[in-house]
């Protein structure tokens, strides 16, 4: 209850609401969720920003999904990249302006601040500045196929139709909070997957246990991969 408690009071803070421009009397909104890695239980959530004023608000933490934008590509590149053995934290790519695909609609991602200061640039420093390119070339190298395989195996949709772009997060569809977290937790466990758990169990009036949830636990990459994953990321 102590991270419930500070969760919420920090969801109450006006700084975060930052008004609409696009429809005004709104403002912005946020959710978020923090588990425990090593067990799967989630210790608190935060539905929205400011004061709630219904207990049939809608849950942001747990019920609305988006695009994850550069927070997946160490799902959608490292983990696969690493388990395939198609890159390192030392492979090098070239980050300049490439076009994949010559048809009408051809793939030409582009990083947020340009391509002056980089040229040649390895995985490591790809992360670190969260270049797009490198990723999207990693995952050219590494195929689809294994990536949309993790990210499902971490508990998120089959990524089938998004291609190339599911290296930088462009989502048809989206993720959850809840389920980036429970991502993340797979490399900080040491590569076992656990599927968030909001209750510890159901009780009646004379202590007996009624109900308990299931515990899905399963190992989705090796603790070596998740080893290097983890120092990439530092």
């Amino acid at each position: 209850t102590d991270v419930q408690d500070a969760i919420n009071e920090e969801a109450l803070k006006e700084k975060y609401l930052d008004k609409s421009k696009k429809n005004p009397g709104k403002t912005a909104q946020a959710g978020m969720v923090l588990l425990d890695h090593k067990t799967g239980y989630v210790l608190g959530v935060m539905g929205g920003l400011g004061e709630k004023t219904t207990t049939l608000g809608f849950n942001r933490g747990t019920s609305q999904v988006k695009q994850t934008g550069s927070s997946m590509k160490p799902l959608s590149v490292i983990v696969p990249g690493l388990t395939t053995g198609t890159i390192t934290g030392a492979t090098v790519y070239i980050d300049q302006p490439t076009t994949w695909g010559n048809g009408p609609k051809p793939y030409s991602p582009k990083n947020y601040d340009g391509f002056e200061k980089r040229f040649f640039v390895n995985m490591r420093q790809a992360i670190e500045v969260s270049a797009n390119v490198p990723h999207v070339k990693a995952l050219s190298n590494i195929g689809t196929e294994a990536s949309v395989d993790f990210c499902e195996s971490i508990g998120m949709p089959r990524f089938e139709a998004e291609g190339l772009s599911l290296a930088l997060g462009g989502l048809n569809g989206g993720v959850s909070p809840t389920q980036m977290a429970a991502g993340y937790a797979s490399i900080a466990s040491g590569g076992t997957y656990r599927a968030p758990i909001f209750y510890t169990k159901v009780t009646d009036s004379k202590g007996k246990v009624l109900y308990e949830p299931e515990k899905v636990e399963n190992r989705v990459m090796t603790e070596q991969v998740a080893y290097i994953a983890s120092d990439i990321l530092k």
